[in-house]
């Protein structure tokens, strides 16, 4: 399989902050999602992609969806059947940036912020 995966910033400050089975569980999972950030691996698989156990992979699941990192729907089968849940990776809201720009404006609603000509952000004096 070919293709890449984009890690937002504040991910990985996130991540950083859990520990080395986690991130590799979110890489893991991040790697099985669509455009939509979603994905349903059994949990057999990315404890396989992770190259960890499974009570671990499923306690480190347990952590990335108690951190918010990661949210977890259960599924069922046409019959009544089970299915692997489906993970959702939700896109974060950088902790720096709080107030949303105005389409088109130069300064933020709430006028706090500029921004520096290629749509950034800039804290005024």
């Amino acid at each position: 399989m070919s293709g890449w995966s984009q890690l937002e910033h504040d991910a990985v400050d996130r991540l950083s902050a859990l520990g080395p089975m986690e991130i590799a569980v979110y890489v893991a999972l991040l790697r099985h999602c669509d455009q939509e950030r979603k994905c349903f691996p059994s949990m057999t698989r990315i404890a396989a992609v992770a190259t960890i156990g499974e009570r671990r992979a499923r306690a480190a699941v347990a952590k990335l969806v108690e951190s918010g990192l990661v949210q977890r729907q259960a599924q069922s089968g046409a019959n009544g059947g089970t299915l692997p849940p489906m993970y959702s990776l939700p896109l974060l809201t950088p902790r720096n940036r709080r107030h949303k720009m105005t389409p088109g404006a130069m300064t933020c609603r709430k006028g706090r912020h500029k921004t520096t000509g290629e749509g950034r952000h800039k804290t005024q004096p």
